[in-house]
């Protein structure tokens, strides 16, 4: 894909045509992209070349995208900062921009300053153009005088996508080019899933004695907590509020001990989404089997025959996701953040998140640092997020989450979405394929499958889960090599997304 190498400006619609390697000589896209195809063919090569997502999507309509090989890349950019000043305005004091707007209004995302200036009349770019700023998403205070201007000054990542495969995660009646960012993205904020509540009330749990048994609830479903813990509260847990408890469930290299529980403390939560801490470091000790506490339930590990709720006051949740969260792909963030266009929570915005929404009664939300980050749609250049196709991904559900022994996988259709196990390393995960083996992946090594950020070798997320526990999340090593590594840890991710259209013209 060619790139771009000049500031863009608000410029006439036939020079911004040029500069983004649009319609150029005002050809369609579709004439545009058969000219290629003709071009290509008369030179008696194999392969087809095209200029920008849009030309890919009509190859694909065609039926021509297999011609576009495997490792061929493309460039796309993502906004990750607007920022607008007046200048020495004389008139207007200050300006506001709408990113969504902007972006829509300018059709690309791309680093670069942009300037508008007032005439005494009307407002225009730098070719004269009169424009309106609302159109661009831009607010000003103040009265306009001759002379006043605003400048929009953009920044952009670079996104490098990779063709992964051909005809994959769609329909039979459909044909598709699959994409793979080429680097790891957003390593060291994200989790797979943040730590979750232990205890969700179902009813206030007024402040008081209360107690709450382990039964096969050490790390990996072991026995050696087992018992019943008791502990003091001194303020109210409301209904939708929770309980969490810094041991129960963690990974230990020694063998388990009730003194590791009795060593941890309590927190007490409020509702979703916030789940403000109401109150923390409360003392844990076993029960004596005396003191009158108010029963919470049994906690395991991860299999539900051991787990006792308390019918209308609690839910139970598995100890190994209570201390290191969920391994289910479908309410995991980063399936959230990959397909949110929400934007990022500035400074002064009481907007709790923009992407993150929890999945079930357990959920807690990712740091403060990973729900306020803008969701990755927002800002892609409309080039490609308006030809992003949805894909049909099968998942292996997690063994503590199946209804019944059939269900082994469920189906989800997002525009962005990770790779699977097999996709990457082929065979089955546990129960079954979850895909296919990719082409871009096919006859590699361990070495071949090292992604990258900033040019070190980082750790990437599979949605795949090692699915007979409960929190274990399929993973790409630094070194390459397949993984295992709790919900909970902050790994990047290499990130899929599908160019589609149905096998007859649309």
């Amino acid at each position: 894909m060619s790139e771009q190498t000049n500031p863009l400006h608000l410029l006439s619609e036939e020079a911004f045509i040029e500069n983004i390697g649009g319609l150029k000589d005002g050809l369609s896209s579709e004439l545009k992209t058969v000219s290629s195809i003709l071009s290509t063919i008369a030179a008696g090569s194999g392969e087809v070349s095209a200029n920008s997502f849009g030309e890919v999507k009509n190859l694909v309509r065609l039926g021509l995208h297999r011609k576009i090989p495997v490792e061929d890349s493309f460039v796309a950019e993502r906004e990750t900062a607007l920022a607008i000043s007046v200048g020495d305005s004389t008139g207007i004091t200050a300006a506001t921009v709408d990113e969504d707007a902007f972006i829509a209004a300018v059709g690309t995302a791309h680093s670069g300053v942009y300037e508008a200036v007032y005439d005494g009349a009307v407002w225009h770019k730098e070719d004269n153009e009169a424009i309106s700023l609302a159109a661009y998403g831009i607010t000003v205070t103040g009265t306009p005088a001759e002379g006043d201007k605003v400048v929009i000054t953009e920044t952009a990542s670079r996104i490098i996508l990779d063709v992964a495969d051909h005809d994959v995660n769609c329909a039979d009646n459909e044909q598709s080019i699959m994409f793979i960012s080429r680097d790891v993205i957003a390593y060291g904020t994200i989790p797979f899933s943040a730590p979750q509540l232990m205890i969700y009330a179902l009813a206030e749990l007024p402040a008081g004695k209360y107690k709450f048994t382990l039964n096969h609830a050490d790390n990996g479903g072991g026995v050696l907590q087992n018992g019943t813990y008791m502990f003091t509260t001194t303020q109210a847990i409301p209904a939708g509020g929770g309980i969490r408890h810094s041991k129960v469930g963690e990974w230990s290299q020694n063998a388990h001990t009730k003194a590791e529980i009795t060593a941890g403390k309590i927190t007490t939560y409020g509702i979703q989404p916030q789940r403000t801490v109401i109150e923390s470091n409360i003392v844990v000790s076993e029960w004596d089997g005396e003191t009158v506490c108010t029963d919470l339930g049994t906690v395991a590990a991860r299999d539900k025959q051991y787990i006792v709720e308390v019918e209308n006051l609690t839910k139970v949740n598995f100890s190994e996701r209570q201390i290191y969260g969920s391994n289910r792909y479908a309410h995991s963030c980063y399936r959230k953040w990959l397909n949110s266009t929400g934007k990022a929570v500035k400074s002064g915005d009481t907007t709790f998140s923009y992407w993150w929404t929890p999945s079930d009664i357990f959920d807690m939300p990712p740091s403060a640092a990973a729900r306020q980050m803008a969701g990755f749609l927002h800002g892609l250049d409309p080039d490609l997020a308006d030809n992003i196709g949805e894909a049909t991904i099968v998942v292996e559900i997690p063994s503590p989450d199946r209804v019944s022994g059939d269900d082994t996988t469920e189906t989800l259709n997002d525009k962005v979405f990770l790779m699977s196990k097999t996709e990457v390393y082929g065979g089955n995960n546990i129960s079954g394929k979850e895909g296919e083996l990719l082409e871009i992946f096919s006859g590699t090594s361990n070495s071949d499958k090292i992604k990258y950020q900033n040019g070190t070798a980082r750790y990437w997320w599979l949605r795949s889960a090692r699915p007979s526990f409960a929190h274990y999340v399929r993973c790409v090593s630094a070194s390459g090599e397949l993984y295992d590594i709790n919900a909970g840890s902050t790994n990047g991710v290499v990130c899929g997304l599908l160019i589609k259209s149905r096998k007859s013209d649309e």
